[in-house]
């Protein structure tokens, strides 16, 4: 909402509406390392538009199916009618004089609706565009859900091999500052120094690329919550 710069007025309103609706309306000063795995999901499912596109889906189901309905109910309403018509009287001083009077009259018209065939089938399709909608939610739900963890996963696995990169390049270096100090010392040869040299650059390239994987993982996990350009946004800053 506010990247397609709404009024602070609709974002707010917006915002607590889907808070209520996965009932977070209480969570929504905590950060997110502050909310539990489910808070987490419910908040990503919040945060993607195409569940929003299918909640009003099934909003605008209810609707039609409640309109449906009405239409089966018999009508029961209060008419009233107005009608004014002209009197005369003879008035001194002049050939005559034109009065109105008022005359209201009050009723009640009662509508049974016909051909109800039709509007039976009428509310029996609403019903079942409802259940549909009601299915297309859940299914995407589920869909949401296992994809999040499946990041989640990566994010993690790509977070272990980080740290296993950054210990293999402690190693390597300590082990290059070792091999240092016995080149200066005449106790190796210049040739097991490069190697242990290159050594030290494997494993620093091997660093890099799994740092890249990890940005690339969380990339993926921002994209799938539907957070992806709060958290570029976020990152630039």
């Amino acid at each position: 909402l506010r990247a397609g710069k709404r009024p602070k007025a609709e974002v707010s309103r917006r915002t607590l509406e889907m808070l209520d609706y996965f009932h977070l309306a209480d969570k929504r000063d905590l950060y997110p390392n502050q909310l539990s795995a489910g808070q987490k999901q419910r908040t990503a499912l919040a945060r993607r538009g195409d569940h929003r596109a299918l909640r009003l889906q099934l909003r605008n189901a209810g609707v039609s199916v409640e309109a449906a309905r009405d239409a089966l109910r018999p009508k029961l309403d209060l008419v009233g009618n107005v009608s004014v018509g002209a009197s005369h009287s003879a008035v001194p001083g002049s050939d005559r004089s034109t009065h109105g009077r008022a005359t209201f009259t009050v009723g009640l018209s009662f509508a049974l609706p016909v051909g109800r065939r039709d509007a039976q089938a009428a509310v029996e399709i609403a019903v079942l565009k409802r259940r549909q909608a009601r299915l297309a939610i859940q299914q995407s739900e589920q869909s949401i859900t296992e994809t999040l963890k499946i990041k989640w996963r990566a994010v993690h696995a790509a977070q272990r091999r980080v740290a296993l990169s950054r210990q293999s390049v402690r190693v390597a270096e300590t082990k290059l500052q070792n091999e240092q100090a016995r080149f200066r010392a005449g106790k190796t040869t210049a040739q097991l120094l490069a190697l242990v040299h290159a050594d030290v650059t494997r494993e620093a390239l091997a660093l890099e690329t799994a740092e890249a994987e990890h940005r690339k993982a969380l990339v993926d996990l921002w994209a799938a919550s539907g957070a992806l350009l709060s958290e570029l946004q976020l990152a630039a800053k």
